[in-house]
């Protein structure tokens, strides 16, 4: 439904279940200062009023620049997958439908990545919670040329390296490379995709903008407890990532990175194995699984005691952490969250 026009930039919305805040979000992305854009909405079989309140917003607003897709509930990484798939743009930008952004946000990002013909521009965010903005993520404004001066200074993004938000893409690396969101992933498929791109990344624009407003809704997927075999498969595109890659450099250097691949890799494929009975330990052989405990350094009792455990090769209490962990997030959430901020 809708015409899409050509455009330099193609803004793909994911929505799912979000009548509330769709509309919000399409008229921010219409209220740009740069307009040379088109909108694609992938609704993700949603169940509520969404489809309806977009088309109705396109029957009466005017606007020619917004394709609708309706597609069967598939989860995040379909959604956006199915938007590149329609994406026209020499750029493409993701904003979640939840979301919404300023009206200089656009303008920002295009004059930026096309300053210095970056891959990628990458902007921080704010977050907005029942009607008041909070905390803010801004960026230095930087310019990175080449892999290495890339790899060396992940960690000025913080943790906007995870997330699609906030930035623009250039299309031509994702169509080149076959880059799509890894569908196999109900939970932290955007640091998989963001591990994928930055494979193939020789030009990062920083910027510090921050009008992307990230609204914390307490029914929202990332603040539900997920099971670590959700998001197993985060630890093959680590393994990617670093193919060919200095792990040990790029670890030491970046801190906050060196977290993601313990946290987010490593870890949760443990938790993940140990949950599913698969013998982790062919995980610990592998040279990155060396690199991360090594390199990593643990700020947390919790984290501490697990990477004792795995040093000292005690396996079986490495198992049976996991699993008291999990028993204990399903049978009495409240007290585990009590000793969680405790062992923190």
């Amino acid at each position: 439904m809708g015409v899409q026009k050509m455009a330099l930039v193609s803004i793909i919305i994911p929505c799912y279940n979000l009548e509330n805040y769709i509309v919000e979000c399409i008229k921010s992305v219409e209220a740009q200062t740069f307009q040379d854009f088109n909108i694609i909405v992938v609704d993700d079989g949603s169940k509520d009023n969404s489809v309806n309140r977009i088309k109705t917003y396109i029957a009466t607003s005017g606007v020619n620049n917004i394709e609708l897709i309706c597609k069967k509930n598939g989860g995040a990484s379909s959604a956006r997958n199915e938007g590149i798939k329609h994406a026209t743009g020499k750029y493409i930008g993701f904003i979640d439908g939840d979301d919404f952004i300023d009206c200089d946000y656009l303008k920002n990002r295009v004059t930026a990545i096309q300053g210095n013909d970056a891959d990628l521009c990458v902007g921080g965010i704010r977050t907005f919670q029942n009607g008041s903005f909070g905390e803010e993520c801004v960026l230095k404004y930087i310019f990175f040329a080449g892999k290495d001066e890339i790899e060396k200074n992940i960690d000025e993004l913080n943790f906007m390296f995870i997330d699609p938000i906030g930035k623009l893409y250039k299309k031509e690396i994702i169509e080149k490379n076959n880059l799509k969101f890894d569908e196999r992933l109900k939970v932290a498929e955007d640091l998989a995709f963001a591990l994928d791109f930055f494979s193939c990344v020789d030009r990062l624009q920083l910027i510090d903008d921050c009008t992307y407003n990230y609204r914390i809704r307490p029914d929202s997927l990332i603040h539900q407890v997920t099971l670590p075999t959700k998001q197993k498969y985060v630890w093959d595109h680590f393994v990617d990532f670093f193919l060919e890659r200095n792990a040990i450099a790029i670890l030491r250097s970046n801190p906050i990175f060196c977290s993601y691949a313990w946290d987010f890799g490593l870890l949760n494929r443990i938790q993940a194995d140990a949950l599913t009975g698969e013998d982790f330990k062919k995980i610990l052989s592998h040279d990155l699984a060396k690199a991360i405990i090594k390199t990593y350094k643990p700020t947390s009792r919790k984290d501490k005691l697990f990477l004792l455990c795995i040093k000292n090769k005690r396996y079986i209490a490495t198992k049976i952490l996991v699993k008291l962990k999990y028993w204990a997030l399903d049978n009495f959430r409240p007290l585990y969250l009590k000793v969680k901020r405790v062992m923190s």
